[in-house]
C-alpha cells in the first residue's frame, strides 16, 4: 500500500469513527488510482448523512467509477455528486446510469464538467437513464468536449 493512501486510510477511518454527522466531503485533486478508491469507498459507506461529495481532477476512469458507484449507492441522504475534470466514458457513464435509475438514490445534482472522455454515447446513456428519475434538478456536462450536436 502506497504510503500516502495510507494515510489517507487513517484519516478517513478516524473521520468516520468520529463523526457521524459527516455531510460533505471534497478532494480535489487527489489521484485515486492503486487502491484510493477502495478506501474512499469503504469510509464513505458509513457515512449515512453524507450529502455531497467532490472528486473534481482526481483522474477517476471507468475502472475507479465503477467501483466508487458501487460503493456509494446506498448513500441515500447523498444530494450533490461533482465528478468534473476527470476521464471517464462509456463505463463510468453506464455505472452514474444505474445510480440514477435506482429509485432510492436522491441525487439532486451530478456535475461531469470537463471530463474530455464523455461522448455522445454517455450522453445517450446518462440522458436514457433519466426516464423515471424524478429527482435529479441539475446535470452539468459542460466543457465535455466529445459531446456533439448529435448527443
Amino acid at each position: 500500500l502506497d504510503p500516502f493512501l495510507g494515510l489517507v486510510r487513517d484519516i478517513l477511518n478516524e473521520v468516520v469513527a468520529n463523526n457521524n454527522i459527516l455531510t460533505s466531503i471534497e478532494l480535489d485533486r487527489c489521484t485515486l488510482g492503486n487502491g484510493g478508491t477502495g478506501i474512499l469507498t469503504a469510509a464513505l459507506t458509513s457515512c449515512t448523512s453524507l450529502k455531497s461529495i467532490r472528486l473534481k481532477d482526481c483522474s477517476i476512469d471507468d475502472d475507479i467509477l465503477e467501483e466508487f458507484v458501487s460503493g456509494i449507492i446506498g448513500l441515500h441522504q447523498l444530494r450533490t455528486l461533482d465528478l468534473s475534470g476527470n476521464n471517464f466514458g462509456r463505463a463510468g457513464c453506464e455505472a452514474l446510469a444505474t445510480l440514477l435509475k435506482d429509485p432510492n438514490v436522491n441525487l439532486w445534482s451530478l456535475r461531469l464538467a470537463d471530463n474530455s472522455s464523455i461522448d455522445d454515447n454517455c450522453a445517450t446513456i446518462l440522458a436514457k437513464s433519466l426516464k423515471g428519475n424524478n429527482k435529479l434538478e441539475s446535470l452539468d456536462l459542460s466543457n465535455d468536449g466529445a459531446i456533439t450536436e448529435n448527443g
